[in-house]
């Protein structure tokens, strides 16, 4: 059907019509068209002058319009304050619809701040998704879910809009969307998620964040992370400055068997010798380990990492793994803030006596706040606040 459009302009202007006499202003008729028939079929000035037309009642469902097309205004004639305005109100999906169809607004767009605030990604064997604040973008390349799709072709979804790209894998064709976002240098994101990533598309995602122009700006961001070191390979491309929380989500390939000691720790000194990672507000990482009292915690301590959370998957700690735990953090000279908590909680029955005969602990209102707990530092004017109950450790560095 797109091809009969391309070449049949009586067809395209019976389009055209159609949306006009929908009543909807032009932009939005444009943009429900291209929904349905696609984003390069029928070029908006076409679109627009034809409009226009039919609203002063001139009939041009067969005339050729090249020569006032060609003579009339563009859109790169309009103040620069105009087009400007224009992107301001569009939201984040209108910005990308646009860009595709106009290359006269696609400078602006290209140079104004994107109106998005977070993006979660995900790509999957056969499936893809992109989500922008609340909109969700699918890629899907499996020929089943549309009988129109040929191999190797691509559906794209957004709402009640489809469109098949032809030729094109459903994770390719999902980069090229991310990279129109990720390019702007003006990109300033809260949150940034890569949930996850099919082992068998990961050199060229990993090449994508390569050929990027610009770091990635985030305030927030997390990644999932399997035995590729996903961190490694991805947080290089963000940009330090403006960076605040990182929180890296790892999975084994097979969850219950165990991680090397040396292998969690020469991965651990890895993440925090990158640049990225020094002087975070907070760098929180949740793993499966099986024997706790053997975690290499002092990596952190060694690293240099004063603000981090540990969460351990499919786990209960015992009471004997919080008090190994403290006694290691207590030593530190830079700690400032540790947080520490497991799937199925923590034990602290009886925590008290040991915290206050064995490690010098005073505790802040036995009958008000029996789990909050002061450890004076010796030689300095600073104590530790330790927060122990069943769900979670929390210790903080304060000064008197």
């Amino acid at each position: 059907m797109t091809e009969i459009l391309k070449t049949n302009r009586i067809a395209r202007r019976a389009c055209i019509l159609y949306e006009f006499m929908g009543g909807k202003p032009v932009f939005e008729a444009y943009r429900d068209l291209c929904h349905r028939i696609g984003d390069d079929v029928i070029e908006y000035r076409e679109f627009d002058y034809c409009f226009y037309q039919f609203a002063k009642g001139n009939k041009v469902l067969d005339q050729d319009i090249s020569s006032e097309l060609t003579n009339s205004p563009s859109l790169y004639d309009m103040p620069i304050e105009v087009a400007e305005r224009i992107v301001e109100n569009l939201d984040s999906m209108d910005r990308m619809v646009l860009r595709k169809v106009s290359k006269s607004l696609r400078f602006y767009i290209d140079q104004s701040a994107p109106s998005i605030s977070a993006i979660t990604i995900d790509f999957l064997i056969n499936y893809a998704s992109i989500l922008y604040d609340q909109n969700i973008v699918h890629y899907n390349d499996q020929k089943w879910y549309n009988n129109e799709m040929a191999e190797g072709d691509c559906l794209v979804e957004f709402g009640d809009w489809q469109k098949i790209i032809h030729d094109k894998f459903h994770y390719l064709a999902a980069l090229d969307d991310l990279s129109i976002i990720l390019s702007n240098p003006k990109l300033r994101l809260k949150y940034f998620q890569v949930s996850n990533v099919s082992k068998k598309f990961f050199a060229a995602f990993v090449s994508f964040f390569e050929q990027l122009p610009v770091k990635i700006h985030v305030e927030n961001l997390k990644i999932f992370c399997q035995d590729n070191k996903e961190e490694l390979l991805i947080l290089p491309y963000v940009e330090r400055e403006g960076l605040d929380r990182i929180h890296l989500d790892i999975i084994n390939d097979e969850t219950f068997i165990d991680l090397e000691i040396e292998k969690v720790s020469k991965r651990i000194e890895k993440i925090l010798k990158l640049e990225q990672t020094k002087g975070l507000e907070m760098l929180k990482i949740g793993l499966y380990f099986s024997n706790l009292e053997k975690f290499p915690l002092q990596t952190f301590l060694d690293g240099g990492c004063q603000n981090f959370e540990l969460h351990f998957k499919y786990k209960r700690v015992q009471m004997q793994v919080v008090l190994i735990y403290i006694e290691i953090l207590l030593k530190s000279p830079d700690l400032q803030l540790f947080y520490f908590s497991a799937d199925y909680g923590v034990d602290t029955m009886n925590i008290d006596f040991e915290l206050l005969n064995n490690f010098n602990f005073t505790q802040l209102s036995s009958d008000e706040y029996p789990h909050i707990f002061h450890f004076s530092i010796p030689n300095t004017k600073e104590f530790f606040v330790v927060d122990v109950d069943r769900e979670q450790i929390h210790i903080q560095r304060v000064e008197f």
